[in-house]
């Protein structure tokens, strides 16, 4: 098979993923999943996944600009930058599920011994 056809292939392989993953994000925000924000973020992922899937001379021509070889390479930058974001802001949720769960823990406790709950101290 010739180059360009496996290139086109991979395109419309990749197009397709890119559009179903854009419909997921749809029904979650239609199901009132997905706030607005997030539904604005992953909505700009995806299509402009798709536009770069397929009009590769957009990231080429982009780096050239900002001084890096090849388009692939801006990509793949961004990308680690974006996952770098995705999993601080997992992390940080999962910091406030942890303090959640432990408050309803302690008041569950202190409910079952039949105490009440401790005041709460101002902390200098």
């Amino acid at each position: 098979m010739e180059t360009s056809k496996q290139l086109v292939i991979l395109q419309a392989v990749a197009a397709i993923f890119a559009l179903f993953a854009l419909s997921r994000v749809y029904l979650r925000f239609a199901e009132r999943k997905l706030s607005s924000l997030s539904f604005v973020f992953w909505v700009a992922i995806w299509v402009g996944g798709v536009i770069f899937i397929l009009f590769p001379d957009i990231t080429t021509r982009f780096a050239k600009l900002v001084g890096i070889g090849r388009g692939v390479d801006v990509v793949i930058y961004a990308s680690i930058a974006i996952l770098f974001y995705l999993i601080f802001r997992i992390y940080i949720k999962i910091e406030d599920t942890q303090k959640q769960i432990t408050e309803v823990a302690r008041k569950m406790a202190l409910h079952e011994n039949g105490q009440k709950e401790p005041a709460k101290t101002a902390r200098r």
